[in-house]
């Protein structure tokens, strides 16, 4: 069921509500994520909840994995959490992103599986080992190496050759445009919104280095409602964030949104062991927008949680019940709460259909359009990240997963079909078969422990009785924190 089946499914109040409160949400761009808790359980802790959320995701593994590798796309399409992956140098080419997001998976799976309040456990390891990497990459990009993130560009790697598949996506929205306009009554479909370019052509790009004055020009020029913006450091900024440190008693007019926490997220502020970063001086001329915001961290969320909460039967997770798909959002909002989005910025901070209702409104007002402005930069990431995966599990490539995943999103993708060769609409229908097939737990628990397999061979340690002919050619070490 794509996404305009599922909006017509939510009631106009409760879509209207979601869309006020996203552009409540965007104000998150201006504050850093929170990074100093303890991973101890907050005053409002649900065990049943948590414990129904951690089982949906055990018995739905197989369908887990797909979504999660799949809406990774989506978070490659936020240019500023792109340029903070790319900085990282841990994602540019098919082997360090199978080492990165084997590593990411082995995270999930543990929180899953595992107990994350056990300080021996390795899913407690995992969390925490995330948490620390989230609070590293906020100050190298913000701090160490700000300059260098904000004009950052993907270096080319010979084994990643773009093909220009982010180019089709723009030719599928003309068409789809001119097709609107040809026919004055025609239904508004729920497509990827035509906009005018903003990101020049693969060639002029790689020519044309970025700058904080020709990107906020355009932003301008076309209204373009998305942060994908550039801005260079203030003196003044940097100034006063150093006399709030060495000042406790220091007043300044950082940026705060208002807060809308409940006295239960209130009691939670005791298990915060450090103050959060600063926040943005609004008052200051071309203000630091930080990486690694609460607006970054909230689309991360977005990614892990979207296909279970508004597609589960695209994913393959079929009749859940709603009382597991309540438990699996609780289960998110308390892993969010430890990876630094504070409650008021929190997607899964409300019950099933205020959730589900928010994501199908992120999806039109955020995450399609930002697939409009995709540029070499994203698709080499997305090539790296499929190559890498498909050393693990075959038959994955980038043009049949990102035609699967804005299919199941509710996107016009009758012009990206036809651009696909024939192989790759052969992968495009298998993905249907699989996820189609999963209605069967036999065959979902089957894929499932396949999956397993393919993650222990990828490791070097599959089991024994696996023929050598059918095991990956390149294998990474395990990553322990």
């Amino acid at each position: 069921m794509n996404g305009a089946m599922k909006t017509q499914e939510i009631s106009k109040s409760i879509m209207s509500d979601a869309s006020r409160r996203i552009e409540k949400l965007r104000e998150g761009k201006y504050i850093a994520g929170d990074f100093g808790l303890e991973i101890v359980k907050p005053p409002w802790f649900d065990e049943a909840k948590f414990t129904r959320g951690q089982k949906l995701s055990k018995d739905n593994l197989v369908c887990v994995f797909l979504a999660d590798l799949l809406f990774l796309l989506t978070v490659f399409s936020s240019p500023r959490i792109l340029r903070t992956l790319i900085l990282t140098g841990k994602s540019s080419c098919p082997f360090t992103a199978l080492n990165r997001y084997v590593a990411t998976i082995r995270a999930v799976v543990s929180w899953h599986n595992g107990d994350i309040w056990n300080p021996e456990d390795l899913a407690h390891k995992f969390l925490r080992h995330v948490m620390t990497s989230h609070k590293s990459l906020y100050t190298i990009a913000n701090f160490q190496r700000k300059e260098e993130v904000d004009r950052i560009e993907v270096e080319e790697n010979p084994m990643v050759q773009i093909t220009g598949m982010y180019k089709k996506i723009r030719a599928s929205n003309e068409e789809q445009s001119r097709s609107t306009k040809c026919d004055g009554n025609a239904k508004n479909t729920n497509h990827i919104t035509p906009k005018m370019k903003i990101q020049p052509d693969f060639d002029q790009a790689k020519e044309r280095p970025r700058t904080s004055s020709n990107v906020q020009a355009s932003i301008k020029k076309h209204n373009f409602s998305l942060s994908n913006d550039e801005f260079t450091p203030s003196k003044d900024t940097a100034r006063k964030r150093s006399q709030q440190d060495h000042n406790p008693n220091f007043s300044s007019n950082y940026n705060q949104v208002p807060s809308s926490r409940n006295s239960d997220s209130k009691m939670s502020e005791s298990v915060r062991s450090d103050k959060s970063p600063p926040k943005v001086d609004e008052s200051i001329p071309n203000h630091n927008i930080p990486y690694v915001s609460q607006w970054d961290l909230l689309t991360v969320q977005y990614a892990f949680i979207a296909s279970i909460v508004a597609h589960p039967e695209a994913f393959g997770a079929w009749n859940l019940p709603d009382e597991d798909v309540d438990g699996f959002i609780y289960y998110w909002k308390v892993l969010g709460f430890f990876l630094g989005i504070r409650e008021e910025f929190n997607l899964c901070s409300g019950d099933l259909e205020q959730t589900r209702a928010l994501i199908l409104a992120f999806e039109q007002e955020v995450i399609l359009p930002a697939f409009e402005e995709v540029d070499h930069n994203f698709e080499h990431m997305s090539l790296a990240l499929m190559g890498g995966i498909n050393m693990m599990v075959p038959l994955v490539n980038y043009p049949s997963a990102l035609m699967y995943l804005l299919t199941a999103l509710g996107a016009d993708t009758a012009t990206i079909y036809k651009s696909l060769t024939l192989r790759e609409k052969a992968i495009y229908h298998f993905l249907n078969c699989v996820t189609y097939s999963c209605r069967v737990r036999l065959i979902r628990n089957m894929f499932s422990s396949l999956l397993e397999i393919c993650l222990d061979l990828i490791e070097g340690h599959g089991p024994w009785w696996w023929p050598r002919i059918l095991a990956p050619k390149n294998t990474i070490s395990p990553r322990v924190p």
